[in-house]
């Protein structure tokens, strides 16, 4: 006995022989198989609800006569089947069958009066219920079911094998007030009454009545017209309505359906004796043999679908494996099939246009698959339906005359469309989608092929209107019916040969993302539960991944129009979609893809978007994988991308947020030092360089599907984020990204180097300070070596815009970065410093650095700085390039209030003092401003008065010009000097000035006497002495000043 033995009992053999069926074959001999035959139809009928008599008493209370139902009673020893039926008269009768073993078993014991016990070899089985009830319970005839809670009452099937019925056959019971809402008749001919219509939901709808069933017999009597239906249905003494249907006899141009089961030798359909071929993307049955011609497939007759999916929606693979009769598609399979019979002549055309034009063929194509379309539509849907007659030639009649018109080019078969024919069907269905959406799914089905078969049309005309209008259709199509009809089509042509329809799956591909992502917009996630998942939002985000990459493919694909049209949605699209989690699985890849893409448009691309995803990346997993995008493409081979990588290098590596990564390196680094064990680990994160191995499906329940896999799709379906890398594992795209900038700095065109060189200060204080010490410092160490030497622009102004003079500045910024460790400063950075200050023949980087001197003092501290960088500066004094002059005396003030006056004094007093005496009238007021912080600084009384006693033996040096700086230098201090420093130095001094030879001197004492604080006398006579100047210009001012005096 087996495992399942154990679980469901031991199994029986039935009594009843299955029935043989010999059908004659080509080759004169017999071959036989098996027909399904269930035997245990009866099950249907079972209530698992019903555990008492109680119960069936009231399912069978307004039950037809003879109804009947099955219930089982469970009791703590056995489970008994029982049987209730509605006699004539109404009374409930319960009789017991059985006893239930697992696998639904039913055994018949030996001894019914003696507690129910294991079967032994005295019970009898019952392995065939509908042959025991039809014997032992002949008067049970209606079956009582239940469907989505609506109660169906039909009449048993083992019944309904008599002379009077034919063997497809379905008797249904239906209250009699019930019939005409369920159902809708239509009289096609003298006593041929067909349903037209079914309510859905409905018991006729549930119990498997469908359009084009014929009603034979209404309570036993044969059926002739709508009206007699009617007239019988009025009699209130008949509460239970007894329908008998039968299928519609199968006709030219018809649709039948065909199921293909198992047999013990047949088990998939390379077994079933059927070959299919492919014309004009159609697909028919060239030979029906064997078990195909036993189950009624007809040579000839036109695959509409298979298993439910009709052949337009199915994918290439699928259809591909159909057409070979694989052994793929396992049985039982059910295929809707169109009688036809123009198959050879489809065959003779389809060889004729292989001489002809691509255009011509695919016009043709698109005729004849219209027209057949067109066929089924109108004889098995419309019809049935009701929405046409059934003499009506056009199968679009319902649409009104305008789209009826459209069609009827297609249904000739004296011509054949022209491209304008195409281009007004293509309108026409435009101006009727709403109505078409209205009239419901089988008709928004019908409309999606139609546009989808004119889209293979080769005219511009055609292919811009059906274009638009499929757009405008994806735009108003219900959700559902835009899954199940629109999306296979797009998918189709998004995978097409053509260059022309892919074009056009681009903009309805877009709307059809545009809807699917407002639909996921609808669900809350604050309101679901935790750790619940929805599928019903599962799925939706399911359509929105398989859409997404989709349109990847369609960025990506090798046609240069194709991408570059796609690429244009790709920016706003992304925008949108952004800020949703699942999107990423998409985006990232598409990015990853286009930036190994062969022409450069395609990688500049993906960097704009690399930059433009960097805004909000979702988690650390993507911002590495962003990062190792960027810094792939910042080594481009391509200038134009270089140049726009390093302009948004610094803004990028701040959006990813690269310094907590860098800051993890550095802790690392330093854990390093003290234990020695520290080795960064490869990461798997680093997809896009192909180190990751993919393993793909090499099958599916179609065949093999290796061969159509896209590169954006592999690298979706081998994401691998259930564990995010740690940062360790992520230090290599730390030195990507390093690698990258310092090739920007040194190997690459010269603007570039400026742009990559002026975010060294940024980029330096995101990296962290082991990296800074490592890596930038010594690259931007050589770099300003080498372009030094190689540099063209010496001696013109363009040496200030040169990379090595860019870098001089960004090397003392990148100092205060290592305030908190001098020792690297003194180390790494002062050497190659004091080279550059005795470096005069590049006098332009030596200002560069002394102008910058701020940034080294942070770092150094005063002790450090003075010890290394004080000789270089009294070094310089004695340059003969006055722009040194100029840059060091620029430093003397900041000097003194950041050393002190006395520490100044102590290493500078030399350099103040000759600076002040120097002939450049720039450096000379640059070196007073440093004398005059000495008093803002209230030194003492000794600096003080050697401050002044400088200054005075200053203004009697024979060049004027230093007497006039002395002069604004008294305005200056005027007001921090004590009265008696006043009286002993600074009036003697400008009463000696108001006298001086060279008019300049006096003219400049007139015009700053103002700014003096002088006591009055002095001021009088200084006035005095001024206002009897001959020079007009002093005697101006000296009139000037007299008025302000008077006025106050």
């Amino acid at each position: 006995m087996g495992l399942f033995d154990a679980l469901f009992g031991k199994p029986t053999e039935s009594k009843c022989a299955t029935p043989l069926v010999t059908k004659g074959s080509p080759d004169a001999k017999d071959e036989v198989f098996q027909d399904v035959i269930d035997t245990n139809t009866a099950w249907r009928y079972y209530h698992s609800t019903i555990k008492t008599i109680e119960d069936a008493g009231r399912q069978l209370a307004d039950a037809p006569p003879s109804s009947f139902l099955l219930w089982i009673s469970h009791t703590a020893s056995c489970n008994l089947l029982h049987i209730s039926t509605r006699s004539e008269i109404g009374d409930i009768t319960n009789t017991t069958i059985g006893v239930v073993f697992p696998a639904f078993h039913v055994v018949l014991p030996c001894n019914p009066l003696t507690e129910p016990h294991e079967p032994c070899s005295m019970c009898i089985p019952i392995p065939d219920l509908d042959s025991y009830l039809s014997t032992h319970l002949p008067f049970a005839t209606v079956g009582l079911r239940i469907e989505q809670n609506i109660r169906i009452f039909e009449r048993a099937h083992w019944l309904l094998k008599s002379p009077v019925y034919s063997s497809n056959s379905l008797q249904l019971y239906l209250r009699r007030e019930d019939v005409f809402p369920f159902l809708r008749f239509v009289q096609l001919s003298t006593s041929t009454v067909v349903v037209c219509d079914i309510q859905p939901n409905s018991a006729a709808d549930l119990s498997g009545v469908r359009p084009g069933f014929r009603l034979i017999h209404l309570n036993g009597v044969p059926v002739k017209s709508v009206h007699d239906i009617w007239h019988r249905l009025k009699d209130p003494s008949i509460p239970f309505a007894s329908l008998h249907f039968d299928f519609e006899p199968r006709l030219n141009n018809d649709v039948y359906q065909v199921t293909l089961h198992a047999t013990d030798d047949i088990f998939d359909l390379s077994q079933c004796g059927l070959k299919f071929r492919r014309i004009f993307d159609m697909v028919f049955v060239t030979d029906s043999t064997k078990y195909g011609r036993h189950c009624g497939v007809v040579r000839g007759s036109c695959v509409l679908s298979v298993n439910g999916t009709r052949v337009p929606f199915m994918s290439f693979e699928h259809l591909t494996e159909f057409i070979a009769s694989s052994a793929q598609f396992r049985l039982p399979l059910t295929l809707d099939l169109l009688q036809y019979d123009q198959d050879a002549l489809l065959i003779d055309t389809e060889r004729f246009l292989m001489t002809a034009s691509l255009s011509v063929y695919h016009m043709v194509k698109a005729t004849e698959q219209l027209r057949l379309l067109f066929l089924t539509l109108h004889s098995a849907i419309l019809v049935p339906l009701g929405f046409s007659d059934q003499h009506d030639t056009c199968a679009l009649a319902a649409l009104g005359p305008v789209v009826r018109g459209a069609v009827l080019p297609f249904l000739a078969t004296t011509r054949g469309p022209t491209p304008a024919d195409m281009a007004r069907l293509a309108k026409a269905l435009k101006t009727r989608f709403r109505q078409i959406v209205g009239l419901g799914p089988v008709l928004v089905q019908f409309t999606c092929i139609v546009l989808f078969t004119l889209c293979f049309v080769e005219d511009k005309v055609v292919h811009r209107e059906v274009t638009w209008a499929f757009r405008d259709f994806v735009k108003i199509i219900p959700l559902d019916m835009l899954l199940f009809y629109a999306a296979p089509l797009i998918t189709m042509m998004k995978t097409s040969s053509k260059t022309m329809v892919r074009l056009s799956s681009i903009g309805i591909l877009a709307e059809f993302i545009q809807r699917v992502h407002k639909k996921t917009l609808t669900f809350d996630e604050a309101e679901r539960m935790p750790g619940i998942v929805d599928m019903v939002e599962l799925r939706w985000q399911h359509q929105m991944l398989e859409a997404g990459i989709l349109f990847a493919e369609l960025s990506t694909d090798n046609d240069p129009s194709v991408s570059c049209a796609a690429r244009q949605y790709l920016p706003s699209m992304m925008s949108e979609l952004m800020h949703f989690n699942m999107n990423w699985a998409w985006m990232v890849p598409l990015v990853e893809v286009l930036s190994k893409a062969l022409m450069p448009d395609g990688r500049l691309d993906a960097l704009h978007l690399c930059f433009q995803l960097a805004n909000e990346p979702t988690s650390s997993y993507w911002r590495m994988r962003l990062t190792a995008i960027f810094a792939s493409l910042a080594n481009d081979g391509n200038d134009s991308i270089r140049k726009v990588a390093a302009q948004k290098f610094v803004e990028f590596v701040t959006k990813v947020n690269i310094k907590e990564l860098a800051d993890a390196y550095d802790a690392a680094s330093h854990a390093s030092h003290v234990e020695n064990n520290f080795s960064p680990k490869s990461s798997s994160c680093l997809v896009m360089s192909d180190i990751k191995e993919s393993h793909l499906v090499s099958g599916s329940f179609a065949g093999s599907t290796d061969s159509n896999v896209s590169e954006v799709r592999r690298r979706f379906i081998s994401l691998d984020i259930v564990e995010a890398p740690s940062t360790e594992d992520n230090m290599h795209i730390l030195f990507a990204l390093l690698d990258a900038y310092t090739n920007l700095m040194q190997d690459a065109p010269m603007e570039i180097q400026k742009i990559a060189c002026r975010g060294l200060g940024q980029v330096a204080s995101l990296f962290g300070r082991e990296i800074l010490c490592k890596f930038l410092i010594p690259t931007l160490q050589d770099v300003i070596v080498t372009d030094s030497d190689d540099c063209k622009c010496h001696g013109s102004s363009a040496v200030y815009d040169s990379v090595h003079h860019i870098l001089a500045r960004e090397l003392c910024c990148l100092a205060p970065l290592l305030a908190n460790d001098p020792a690297v400063v003194v180390s790494e950075i002062l050497p190659f410093v004091t080279k550059l200050l005795t470096n005069v023949n590049h006098s332009h980087i030596v200002v560069e650095v002394l102008e910058n001197f701020d940034a080294l003092g942070f770092a150094l501290g005063k002790s450090l700085f003075l010890q290394h960088l004080a000789p270089p500066l009294l070094n310089l004094v004695a340059s003969n390039e006055w722009k040194l002059r100029v840059a060091l005396a620029y430093n003397l003030a900041p000097l003194v209030r950041w050393l002190g006056i006395d520490e100044f004094m102590a290493q500078f007093k030399t350099v103040i003092e000759t600076l002040s005496h120097d002939v450049v009238f720039q450096v000379r007021q640059l070196a007073l401003d440093a004398w005059i912080v000495i008093f803002e600084l209230q030194a003492e009384q000794t600096w003080r008065h050697h401050a002044l006693a400088f200054i005075a033996n200053l203004s009697q040096d024979a060049n004027y010009q230093l007497r006039v700086s002395c002069i604004h230098f008294y305005a200056a201090v005027s007001a921090m000097l004590h009265d008696d420093e006043i009286t002993e130095s600074v009036v003697p001094t400008l009463i000696r000035f108001s006298q001086d030879p060279i008019p300049n001197v006096r003219v400049v004492c007139a015009r700053e006497l103002p700014k003096f604080h002088l006591p009055e006398g002095s001021r009088d006579e200084l006035v005095s002495l001024l206002g009897n100047d001959t020079d007009p210009d002093v005697a101006f001012f000296a009139v000037e000043l007299r008025k302000s005096e008077s006025e106050e």
